[in-house]
């Protein structure tokens, strides 16, 4: 039986973590003002950290799109996987 484990940015793994564990991490959207990065793709903390620094708008952050969750679900439907567990975040609050 295959198993996929899946998370969103907000759990805070270490790239050793994901990697030991063959884990799927969705990227949520941040929002900066009137642009959209996604997590851990196209802008890291440190970056975030200083465009707030610079005076940059308080970023905004949602959860990964429906459309993202089911295109993951379908890869792994594909790819015969017959469970998958959600990882959630610590914080307490999940959308998807």
């Amino acid at each position: 039986m295959k198993i996929a484990l899946v998370t969103d940015s907000t759990s805070v793994l270490t790239d050793q973590e994901v990697k030991n564990n063959d884990i799927n991490v969705v990227p949520i959207p941040v929002i900066v003002g009137d642009k959209e990065y996604s997590e851990g793709v196209n802008i890291t903390s440190t970056q975030l950290f200083e465009m707030e620094r610079q005076g940059a708008a308080f970023p905004k952050t949602s959860q990964p799109s429906m459309g993202q969750m089911i295109e993951l679900c379908s890869y792994y439907r594909y790819h015969f996987v017959q469970w998958y567990l959600r990882l959630l975040s610590k914080y307490g609050k999940y959308g998807t």
